[in-house]
């Protein structure tokens, strides 16, 4: 059910749409080099008499902002009638302030979605309809369930993101793994093996707190591989309640409780990121943007598909591009043309090989420049790749990014042992139910 919001309506999710930072994948706070730029427009007219400013609002920071930048002079030594003007803002505030900005009628130009396309956004009329965007590639179907809400686009990939086990092949070699796991089963025995408690070094070290996007794809990736899902096919009640979804936060708290594999003690995507810095930790899941970050350390790594279960399980995320429904015929038209520039096929290879991010669309994979970086980076980017057939979005409804932080909160007191994962599922169930139809007012 996706149901539109009025503008009053849409002010009173701006607590949710804060909440829907909690799926910004692919943004660290000190990212690994990029080249990239905005996007997000209609089929592109013809150029402007005078110079059209563009104002845009990113996520992106450290060296993926200097490389944005960098990119959008280039663009701009050759369409002299186009100025950027890029603010940077964090990925934990940045949805929150574009709606404040957006119900009072001053939006930037350009907006930069972590995660997904906020589905309360594009149907609470905060966000223009791109549907005749015209690129020179055709996007992954896998992206439309968080771009495209009741048959109209609203987003624009930047670039991709999905989880994978990203394992420390020296503490792999030590211990006697010689390979990356595939099953949930061999996860917990390399975890075994590489963990040294009494020397602070763990097996693997999974998020568990709420409000990060590797802890909810650790636990979708879990679910879908166990054969459930976050709600229900029409997106209007919670599906995780079940043998299934047991079966993933049981298995999720005995690494910690019973295992002993991983310390009992809260964990961001960060700490676990940083922890595994250290040459401490054997496992963790990584998002592809941090690849770049991986390669600088002191020991290699190695990147394995989500392990399985009944079957494969991960999530799609990313970085999206989009435009306020206030903006002008002439500023949509620049950014359509500057959309047309980003999204040639070696421009976003290049992109995903200096960030890591998952290419947009097949064309992308194909193109000399990235499958060079898929051959010289295999151990670490093939898993990646291989993840993208399967790879499913968030479910992109009213009212799921509350669900989201419930399961997680629910996943925190399961895996620290403050509650029972029977009972910790049932009490999320609970206050999903209710929040569902809160959001979507049935």
């Amino acid at each position: 059910m996706r149901q539109a919001t009025t503008r009053r309506d849409f002010l009173k999710l701006a607590a949710a749409g804060a909440g829907l930072l909690g799926l910004a994948a692919c943004s660290p706070a000190a990212a690994p080099a990029a080249t990239t730029a905005p996007a997000g427009a209609t089929q592109a007219p013809g150029k402007p008499a005078g110079k059209v400013t563009l104002e845009v609002w990113t996520h992106f920071a450290g060296a993926n902002l200097d490389f944005m930048n960098k990119l959008m002079a280039e663009y701009q030594k050759d369409n002299a009638d186009t100025e950027f003007k890029v603010t940077s803002i964090g990925a934990g505030e940045i949805n929150q302030k574009f709606i404040t900005a957006a119900a009072g009628g001053a939006p930037p130009d350009i907006f930069h979605a972590p995660g997904w396309t906020p589905p309360d956004m594009a149907l609470g009329g905060m966000l223009v309809p791109l549907s005749d965007v015209k690129l020179p590639l055709e996007l992954f179907k896998n992206f439309d369930g968080i771009t495209v809400f009741n048959g109209v686009r609203y987003g624009l990939p930047l670039n991709g993101g999905l989880g994978a086990m990203c394992y420390n092949k020296d503490l792999m070699a030590a211990a006697g793994v010689t390979k990356a796991p595939g099953t949930w089963d061999e996860l917990l025995a390399a975890a075994q093996k590489m963990t040294k408690a009494s020397d602070n070094q763990w097996g693997i070290e999974l998020p568990n707190k709420p409000g990060g996007t590797a802890t909810m794809q650790t636990i979708v990736s879990f679910f879908s591989s166990a054969g459930t899902e976050i709600l229900s096919p029409d997106g209007t009640a919670p599906a995780f309640n079940n043998e299934a979804g047991l079966a993933a936060f049981q298995y999720g708290t005995d690494l910690v409780q019973k295992h002993k594999v991983q310390p009992v003690k809260s964990f961001t995507n960060n700490d676990t990121w940083n922890d595994y810095g250290t040459g401490k930790i054997g496992a963790v899941n990584l998002y592809p943007v941090w690849l770049g970050n991986i390669r600088t350390f002191k020991f290699k790594s190695l990147c394995g598909e989500m392990p399985k279960l009944k079957g494969p399980g991960t999530n799609l995320a990313g970085n999206y591009w989009t435009a306020p429904a206030s903006i002008s015929k002439e500023k949509m038209a620049a950014i359509s043309r500057w959309i047309t520039w980003w999204y040639d096929p070696k421009r976003n290879a290049q992109w995903c090989k200096d960030t890591g991010g998952i290419p947009v669309g097949q064309k992308v994979i194909d193109d000399p420049i990235f499958q060079e970086y898929l051959k010289t980076e295999a151990d670490t980017v093939k898993a990646y790749v291989d993840s993208i057939p399967y790879a499913k979005p968030f479910p992109a409804v009213l009212g799921a990014a509350a669900v989201i932080d419930l399961i997680a909160t629910a996943w925190e007191s399961a895996v620290l042992g403050k509650a029972s994962p029977k009972d910790a599922l049932a009490q999320a169930e609970k206050q999903a139910a209710d929040e569902l139809k809160r959001a979507q007012k049935r």
